[in-house]
């Protein structure tokens, strides 16, 4: 209650969560999985075109091929905050050349496409410089990678990589308000999937693979010791 009403707050920003529960007091609930029906009608509102037809057609090809791809986790892409990001990542992308848009979709440009969303919305908030803004960007992909090592491996492999995570330029907080960490009752932070924390450290691993021209030999180790654990092969 507030002011003497009764109030109700809905978000898509799940960092919020731990905060209405321990400054509120009150119990914070999730919002469910939505059907491949409500992703399309969600798809189909967050894309308000005149040519609601066109955006139909391609909000159902867009699930469809989703679904195809990620067969093995249907409710993946039911997650609220996947089905908005994927909104607004394709939301410029909506015309008659769709189909081909989508056609070499995998699973790897979807994450990819995620993060990409996911950084956007505090990118937004920077000052409008495109140069600052693509180092903000840069800066912030490297803390959540720091982060993703860390709760995979440790903090110490993370260190032996060259990350870091300097604490007053990114609070925690500040960083939840992507949407791919949140916090639990005890402060500890945790990836909202644990496959968003998997796929920042394959980006890793790439970006030294491709730019990196004499590793280091803690870098060698990392890579092995990926490879060679049986829980991070597909």
């Amino acid at each position: 209650k507030l002011n003497g009403k009764n109030q109700a707050l809905i978000t898509t920003r799940t960092h919020l969560e731990h905060n209405l529960e321990k400054d509120l007091n009150i119990l914070a609930c999730k919002l469910k999985i939505l059907t491949k029906e409500e992703q399309i009608k969600f798809l189909v509102e967050f894309w308000e075109n005149s040519d609601r037809d066109l955006v139909e057609k391609c909000a159902k090809l867009l699930i469809e091929k989703l679904s195809e791809i990620i067969s093995s986790n249907p409710s993946f892409v039911g997650v609220p905050l996947i089905v908005q990001g994927l909104a607004q990542a394709y939301k410029d992308k909506i015309d008659e050349n769709f189909e081909h848009e989508i056609e070499n979709l995998d699973i790897s440009s979807i994450y990819e496409k995620l993060i990409e969303t996911f950084l956007n919305i505090l990118s937004s908030r920077f000052p409008q410089n495109p140069v600052d803004n693509q180092k903000k960007t840069m800066s912030l992909l490297q803390v959540h990678q720091y982060l993703a090592v860390c709760l995979l491996f440790s903090e110490e492999s993370a260190n032996s990589l060259g990350l870091n995570h300097d604490e007053d330029e990114w609070p925690y907080e500040e960083i939840a308000r992507c949407g791919l960490i949140k916090y639990d009752k005890d402060g500890k932070f945790h990836f909202n999937h644990q496959t968003y924390a998997e796929f920042l450290v394959s980006m890793l691993i790439f970006h030294i693979l491709k730019t990196v021209k004499k590793w280091s030999k803690d870098q060698i180790e990392f890579i092995f010791h990926v490879l060679k654990d049986k829980k991070f092969q597909a």
